[in-house]
């Protein structure tokens, strides 16, 4: 009989704190049910990376310098979409762009421990 392979979800872990983008990577790939392609500090770096590594989902930080997550977002939905996962160290104190952030597209916003 042929062995099953299960395809692991590819991940691209952004945040522009390298600590918080090594410990997020670190845990999405514990679980192992996904692997982590790359990692950006910023959403114009994401935008790229996402071109060229095409990762299943991606991780994103909503406050980041040059195109923060809410901007990153926009354009991820509208030119490659996939599902992104929201990440806030502060989300109780950015309630409104989590909303916007769910408005632009449904997934799951979460506060960075």
């Amino acid at each position: 009989m042929p062995e099953t392979t299960e395809r692991v979800s590819t991940v691209l872990v952004v945040d522009d704190s390298a600590f918080m983008r090594k410990l997020i990577a670190e845990i999405i790939e514990s679980s192992g049910v996904f692997h982590v392609v790359g990692t950006a500090g910023d959403g114009v770096e994401a935008l790229q990376k996402i071109r060229t590594l095409k990762p299943d989902i991606v991780t994103l930080d909503i406050e980041m310098p040059r195109l923060n997550g809410l901007q990153a977002l926009e354009q991820i939905m509208a030119e490659m979409p996939r599902p992104v996962v929201m990440l806030s160290a502060g989300l109780l104190a950015c309630v409104e762009p989590a909303r916007r952030a769910l408005r632009i597209s449904p997934s799951n916003a979460l506060r960075e421990a």
